[in-house]
């Protein structure tokens, strides 16, 4: 059962339906459903108890995403004492279907295993989920399961989940169930118009290289993938150079990756990417032979894990930008140049084409920061590759970049007979000149302060647009006290879905040299304390040196942003900006 603080929360129980109005992470509390002076949730949770250790759960796997006709589902995890007695737990499997033909709960209890551990011993665990767990009576009282998404959570009590993901039921004779995404007013909607929320994460330093994402400083002397290239080229030859970077590639974002993402309560991707993943860099306008191989990979490992993906071209041909995240530090020849600006929107009719009927795929997002352009220049280039993209997909949302100074030069989309689109932006409050990080500059982005300032200032813009946001990029978590940095990502996210608006992290994963954790990791993953990685002088190292440095990343243990996961993943909206 679940035992009330006060007897007015009664009736209170685990597997309620959620309310009209749930507690929402920056919403004022006026129009939420709560207790003006008691907490929500009960004093002990089902499913609570006490123990001499304690116990950490890990490694959570499932052999299949995506349950069709009559399979099942294996799901197995670890549990280890990490206590120095033995002692006894209950592990709590929980289930919540997302859509369903009547309410379901926020969480039902499926299953459970009572184990005993010695001192440091590690058990795994075995379930299974079949179409019977998820079935239940429908509206016509007739038993059965309904295809869609379901919520997997793993955990010692209903309010302790400690490992979550996320799986799919697949109609009969379907291979999935996203639905195709669009706009609709300032919200991103489902086929049917439901309202859906995108929280997700970038995976940066993938398929266009970041170098302080591995561990090196800014001045280091290779640090963009323009420079990479020509080291390699020189020292080993262009063929060398090719099989290094797929080496990169092959092992910075692996299956175990794609098994974390949706851990952290995420339904969305962001992937950035260079231009020469799809085009041949000898031929332009030519594919290359490998041309979809990475992007088909994302689409089809998010598809099983229920993610959407949004294809970032993060590094134009010719540099949109002088960043080094545009390919080519210091150049910035894409605006200079028609030459690079038709063939990026040869790009992107060559992208479209192939994915205009993939529901997985949530929006094209044109040109990453583009920012080395004028605001006008930016709106002119941004409405051609519109126009192209439309001539083929017509379906799709497209996103329009913001500029440093301001979305103005676009005017309204749809007056401009464009539809279907959303503008982007990135806000990182407490970093590049914001302020400082700490909990005043979130509160104050995310809470409208000073007086309409904020977020609400950008509601204001969609609003008179009746055009959605899309926030690209954010961190929220970086150089906060841990238990206050998970609470203020989960009242990000919560915010900005509560708005209608998709969002995605910077980023999912950071390496450093000693690993562990470290105040300013910008990744939601990191190589774990005392798993160093290597310094690596592209210059110097020997053939065999780089092909192990990279090779690394497949396998080097991970340390998790456990609190950031456990708010993701918590029942109960934190309130991180309520005077103590």
């Amino acid at each position: 059962m679940s035992f009330p603080r006060s007897e007015g929360q009664i009736p209170i129980y685990y597997n309620s339906f959620n309310t009209g109005r749930p507690q929402a992470a920056g919403a004022a509390s006026g129009y939420v459903s709560g207790y003006i002076d008691l907490d929500g949730t009960p004093r002990y949770p089902f499913g609570y108890g006490l123990s001499y250790t304690e116990f950490a759960y890990s490694n959570l796997q499932l052999d299949q995403r995506v349950l069709r006709g009559d399979e099942k589902i294996s799901v197995t995890l670890d549990v280890t004492n990490t206590g120095r007695r033995a002692g006894e737990e209950i592990v709590q499997l929980y289930l919540h279907d997302r859509v369903a033909s009547v309410v379901r709960p926020v969480r039902e209890l499926k299953d459970f295993r009572k184990i005993r551990l010695e001192p440091g011993q590690t058990q795994t665990l075995h379930f299974v989920i079949d179409r019977e767990t998820l079935s239940f009576y429908n509206a016509q009282l007739h038993w059965g399961a309904e295809a869609g998404q379901f919520d997997l959570m793993i955990g010692a009590s209903a309010a302790d989940i400690r490992l979550r993901t996320t799986f799919e039921l697949a109609p009969t004779g379907s291979a999935g169930t996203h639905s195709m995404l669009h706009t609709q007013g300032t919200r991103w909607v489902q086929a049917d118009g439901t309202p859906i929320a995108l929280k997700g994460v970038n995976l940066g330093n993938w398929l266009l290289p970041e170098f302080w994402m591995m561990g090196y400083g800014e001045n280091a002397k290779v640090n963009d993938q323009c420079t990479l290239e020509a080291v390699l080229d020189q020292r080993f030859g262009v063929a060398q150079r090719q099989r290094l970077i797929q080496l990169h590639r092959d092992h910075w974002i692996t299956p175990r990756d794609w098994d974390l993402i949706p851990q952290f309560g995420l339904n969305l991707v962001r992937l950035p990417f260079l231009w020469s993943v799809v085009e041949d860099e000898n031929q332009p306008r030519h594919l290359r032979a490998d041309a979809w191989h990475y992007l088909d990979q994302a689409i089809e490992q998010a598809r099983a894990r229920g993610l959407y993906v949004i294809l970032d071209l993060h590094g134009a041909v010719g540099a949109q930008g002088t960043e080094h995240h545009s390919g080519c530090a210091g150049k910035n020849l894409y605006w200079s140049t028609p030459e690079y600006q038709e063939r990026t929107d040869w790009l992107w009719r060559q992208i479209a084409a192939r994915y205009k009927d993939e529901p997985v795929v949530a929006g094209y997002d044109l040109l990453n920061e583009p920012w080395g352009s004028s605001a006008e220049q930016l709106a002119e280039v941004v409405k051609k590759l519109y126009t192209s993209i439309r001539e083929v997909d017509a379906k799709h949302i497209i996103l329009l970049p913001d500029h440093p100074k301001g979305i103005a030069a676009y005017g309204n989309p749809r007056a401009q007979g464009m539809r279907n689109v959303a503008f982007e932006t990135h806000p990182y409050p407490g970093f590049f000149g914001w302020a400082k990080p700490g909990m005043p500059v979130h509160r104050d982005w995310l809470g409208c302060l000073p007086e309409g300032g904020g977020v609400c200032d950008w509601q204001k813009r969609m609003a008179a647009l009746d055009t959605p946001l899309y926030i690209g990029e954010f961190q929220p978590w970086a150089d906060l006290e841990p238990e206050l940095s998970g609470q203020i990502t989960r009242a990000s996210f919560d915010r900005y879905a509560q708005l209608g608006w998709a969002s995605t992290a910077w980023s999912y994963k950071k390496f450093s040299r000693a690993g562990g954790d470290a105040p300013v990791n910008w990744g939601l993953v990191t190589n774990a304390k005392g798993a160093a990685l290597p310094e690596i002088d592209f210059e110097k190292a020997s053939l065999s040196e780089i092909e192990a440095f990279f090779k690394l990343f497949g396998s080097i243990p991970y340390q998790v942003n456990t609190p950031v996961m456990k708010w993701m993943n918590s029942a109960i909206a934190p309130q991180p900006f309520q005077a103590k």
